[in-house]
């Protein structure tokens, strides 16, 4: 059963991944024989290359949105409560959705009191991003809404509208909660002992929302809509790049145990082996091996059999081969397939990026106009998400079989560099500029993965202290 530490270390090629630990002991296997096999463990990261392409698609043509709310407008240019773009923050919450199958958006703002209309503009609602094992409390009523949620918030304290990471391991969790009329921090679960801010108010308040202020996106669909989570939609392929990570490894280990052949040397006479281990005997290409044909008779190896080699061979082309299908690219096989059969297998890949767009415009608009509601501001019938339905299909499967057999033929460090900064181009998009272009390559030459480091940030990790706006969590 893979975990959610798994899932997105098979993204990111880091933890189990990079050091050996997932793969899995033979029960005949030495530690010793183990602990060598995990040094020299390769990990072919796969989904990686599988799930850029999608979001580089999905994410590939400007969005049209709609919609003339001031609290919507400025949801659009500041939706993390940093000066992140809402494309930047719905393009990580699919990435971690497709990963991990469902997110929470937490449509939050941050603390104080309005006097002035200005005052309320100045703390414009933000989201910001959960994943489920931030959840240690879900209500849902019987329709699947939201009745109340609460989030721990380990490692994630902010003190005076700063977050300092280096301090959590210091500090004890706090859980942040919402109900469908109030929001409260406390020290425990239950929400009974509230927290105090800087100011010493407590941290608790009525949202006068009517509504819990939390979306719950997911990357596929729910199949009750009381249950709790969706599977992740990159389940299939995590689960054969583990597959393979292991067969890998095992036919790595077996090729180095068997690559050489055995030399044999009969024995008649026993103290003539007695003195062989005695005295020790050296071989190679520079030294001649005398022997007696009518004593001991002629010196020969004894080859391992290929049977196992080719085993393991075999799995690993089928392993590859069912990954190119679970990423829909049945079409870009070596057997020629008739303009139905084709036009079939772009429709149904088209038809899963279609899904894929109307859950993330679906998240985005309930986030809209949650935003709104924050503000008391009337989010009208206008206000509309459109992310496009049509995909060109033939070049997504371009991009992936070209990623793909990119890791298969184990191109060099450069090659792979390259491959990577046109990645994190398609995922990224229109949100960053030429210049943060500039500085990803400049980082990815020096052997940095600026891309994955942001999602390993908001996954939880520690990161960098950051400014961010007083009482976000």
């Amino acid at each position: 059963m893979l975990t959610d530490t798994q899932r997105l270390d098979a993204y990111r090629g880091s933890g189990g991944y990079a050091d050996g630990a997932y793969l899995i002991q033979h029960v005949r296997e030495s530690d010793e024989k183990f602990g060598r096999r995990k040094r020299l463990a390769k990990y072919l990261n796969y989904p990686r290359k599988v799930v850029d392409a999608y979001l580089g698609t999905l994410f590939g043509h400007p969005v049209q949105r709609a919609g003339e709310a001031p609290a919507w407008l400025a949801l659009q240019g500041n939706a993390d409560g940093i000066g992140g773009q809402i494309d930047d923050v719905m393009r990580r919450a699919q990435l971690l959705a497709m990963l991990l199958g469902t997110v929470y958006l937490v449509v939050d703002r941050p603390a104080g009191v309005s006097r002035t209309r200005a005052d309320d503009l100045a703390r414009p609602p933000y989201v910001v991003i959960r994943k489920p094992g931030d959840v240690v409390s879900l209500t849902l009523d019987n329709l699947g809404a939201i009745e109340s949620v609460v989030f721990a918030e380990a490692g994630r304290v902010t003190i005076y509208g700063t977050a300092r990471n280096a301090e959590a391991a210091d500090r004890a969790t706090r859980y942040r909660g919402f109900d469908r009329t109030r929001w409260w921090v406390s020290s425990d679960v239950a929400g009974q002992a509230i927290l105090a801010g800087p100011d010493g108010a407590p941290l608790t308040g009525e949202h006068g929302l009517t509504r819990v202020p939390v979306v719950r996106h997911h990357s596929s669909m729910l199949v009750e809509v009381t249950d709790e989570r969706a599977a992740p939609w990159a389940e299939g392929i995590i689960a054969l790049a583990d597959d393979l990570f292991q067969a890998w490894s095992e036919k790595r280990d077996l090729f180095r145990s068997q690559t050489f052949s055995t030399l044999t040397l009969p024995f008649r006479d026993p103290s003539e082996l007695d003195r062989i281990r005695t005295e020790g005997l050296t071989l190679g290409t520079e030294n001649a091996l005398p022997y007696n044909p009518e004593g001991g008779g002629k010196p020969d190896y004894l080859a391992p059999p290929d049977a196992p080699a080719r085993l393991y061979m075999d799995d690993l082309g089928e392993t590859v081969k069912r990954l190119y299908e679970l990423a829909n690219l049945e079409f870009t096989g070596g057997v020629q397939q008739s303009g139905v059969a084709l036009a079939f297998h772009f429709q149904a890949a088209n038809d899963g990026m279609a899904l894929l767009a109307q859950g993330v415009e679906q998240a985005e608009t309930e986030v809209g106009r949650l935003a709104c509601a924050w503000l008391g501001q009337d989010p009208g019938a206008d206000l509309r998400v459109i992310y496009p339905r049509q995909f060109a299909v033939d070049d997504l499967a371009a991009r992936l079989k070209e990623d793909m057999d990119s890791l298969t033929l184990e191109l060099g460090p450069t090659a792979q560099r390259l491959i990577r900064g046109r990645s994190a181009r398609r995922v990224l998009g229109d949100s960053a500029s030429a210049a943060d272009y500039a500085e990803i390559d400049a980082e990815l030459a020096a052997g940095a993965d600026p891309y994955g480091d942001r999602v390993q940030q908001e996954a939880g990790r520690p990161a960098p202290a950051v400014a961010t706006p007083e009482g976000q969590p």
